[in-house]
């Protein structure tokens, strides 16, 4: 009996390391496959598709399943912008969509859900305009659940901007660089001044182009100087 049991203890223990360490290590090699697809093959999606079905049969229910999927939806987004046509672009939208759904379904208290939900909705929204009005109420929510996050101001900004909500834009993108620090601040770390002078740069640019398509030309110049001149200051 107890020959028996220290059997069944051992199968237990390999069942667990297989459950818990090879099928998720199975499923990040399929995930680097997945991520290195060439987007603009005309197979890309048949291939995104099978991979990532492989990857779920191996990661699902791991921890590893719902950031798997997360980044399953930032593929297909991708995807979408290079199909030529709204049947294949919208299509794509949609499948990112109920794998979002799915996403909420497992954990509807995640962090990531409403702004990559927003996101969605936002590059959905270029071919649907109908789409903006979900991308706001998405954004809302993100924001919400962390009101000092910078890059979901940002996000929504730049969304704004694209649904043609100007002043609503200009305020988020303002929130967004009164959140996100100068690089030159005090106690900004030398491996973060490079890149958040390029988020600075980048909202500045966004307020300049703003401005631009509400015909202000002196408002837009003045953000698009100080645009470069952040990049000049972090190239030096």
């Amino acid at each position: 009996m107890k020959k028996i049991l220290s059997i069944l203890g051992g199968l237990s223990a390999l069942f667990l390391i297989w459950f818990i360490v090879v099928r998720p290590a199975i499923a990040d090699v399929y995930l680097k496959q997945m991520e290195s697809v060439n987007l603009e093959s005309r197979f890309a999606q048949y291939e995104i598709q099978d991979l990532h079905s492989k990857i779920i049969f191996n990661a699902q229910f791991t921890s590893a399943e719902i950031p798997y999927r997360y980044r399953y939806v930032n593929l297909l987004i991708k995807l979408a912008f290079l199909k030529d046509n709204y049947e294949n672009q919208n299509a794509l939208f949609q499948k990112a969509l109920e794998e979002l759904d799915y996403i909420y379904h497992k954990n509807p208290n995640g962090f990531n859900y409403y702004p990559t939900l927003g996101e969605l909705m936002k590059f959905w929204g270029k071919i649907d305009p109908t789409k903006y009005q979900l991308m706001d109420q998405a954004f809302g929510k993100a924001i919400t659940n962390g009101p000092n996050y910078a890059p979901f101001y940002y996000w929504w900004g730049e969304g704004l901007k694209e649904s043609g909500n100007y002043s609503k834009a200009k305020e988020k993108l303002f929130q967004a660089l009164v959140l996100f620090p100068s690089p030159d601040s005090p106690g900004v770390a030398p491996d973060q001044y490079h890149n958040l002078g390029l988020i600075r740069s980048e909202i500045y640019q966004q307020l300049g182009e703003v401005e631009q398509l509400e015909g202000d030309a002196l408002k837009a110049e003045y953000y698009f100087q100080n645009s470069q001149a952040i990049k000049e200051m972090i190239a030096n």
